[in-house]
């Protein structure tokens, strides 16, 4: 018998609720209060997302200041997404979850796996990144310019940036798939002086036909046939909604948690 998880297929959301709500599901994920969860959102607002550990000096906080750009911080690590238009994703579980293990890089490749189906049924020719790769562009504060172990790439460009946050009786993972981004925003958000023309890549320049909807019913399907389960298509219960409305005000909207690092 298929185990049954939770899909809720949101809509373009403020940054602020976009992280509070993922947190929040996450914690009742982990209380058996809701069943294993795979979200997909996007922003309402080109936003940036820092990493739990990042420095806020990475970026330039002026510019995203002066141009409307909002900053959150992530309960996830890894480094600093700018979101314009693109497909972001959460998985959250609990101990009890098949997907879950103690091992980090277990359960990155699983994942690993379901995006890479996806993107098989999407007609696109990706590969599953064998090791951490070193290059010129390991010391930028752009996720998307560094790539790791089980991450999906492209003719060596990562089409995907994902992170976990773990604890002993779950995680949450948290990531990003660019559809289409504004590449001379990138230039002045981070302080890097490499080229990102050339080494960042996104859907709609692969292939323009690919449609984010189409996109999301492949990952669902890939979700669903890898880990034999059985989605119900749902929405944050009225306890996750309360909850993520008090993240959003004592914390992830407190200058003290996004500037603090």
């Amino acid at each position: 018998m298929n185990k049954t998880w939770r899909f809720i297929n949101d809509s373009e959301c403020d940054p602020y609720y976009n992280m509070a709500l993922d947190e929040s599901i996450s914690i009742h994920v982990r209380k058996n209060a809701s069943h294993p969860t795979l979200r997909i959102y996007s922003w309402n607002k080109s936003s940036v997302s820092l990493g739990y550990f990042q420095k806020i000096n990475e970026i330039d906080y002026d510019y995203c200041k002066k141009n409307n750009i909002p900053i959150v911080r992530r309960l996830t690590g890894g480094k600093a997404i700018f979101h314009d238009k693109d497909v972001t994703y959460s998985i959250s579980v609990n101990k009890k979850t098949e997907i879950f293990s103690s091992n980090l890089f277990e359960s990155y490749k699983i994942i690993a796996d379901i995006f890479y189906l996806s993107f098989l049924k999407s007609n696109l020719k990706v590969d599953i990144e064998q090791k951490r790769r070193k290059n010129n562009t390991q010391k930028s504060p752009h996720c998307f310019q560094t790539t790791s172990y089980a991450e999906i790439v492209y003719q060596g460009y990562k089409i995907i940036g994902s992170a976990q946050k773990r604890w002993s009786d779950g995680f949450l993972q948290q990531g990003c798939i660019p559809f289409s981004i504004n590449k001379e925003n990138l230039k002045h958000i981070f302080k890097s002086n490499i080229e990102f023309k050339n080494t960042i890549m996104t859907i709609n320049e692969i292939s323009p036909t690919i449609s984010m909807e189409k996109l999301k019913e492949n990952i669902v399907n890939s979700f669903e046939q890898i880990l034999n389960i059985r989605f119900i298509i749902d929405k944050p219960t009225f306890e996750e909604l309360r909850l993520t409305e008090d993240l959003i005000k004592n914390k992830y909207f407190n200058e003290r948690w996004i500037y603090s690092r």
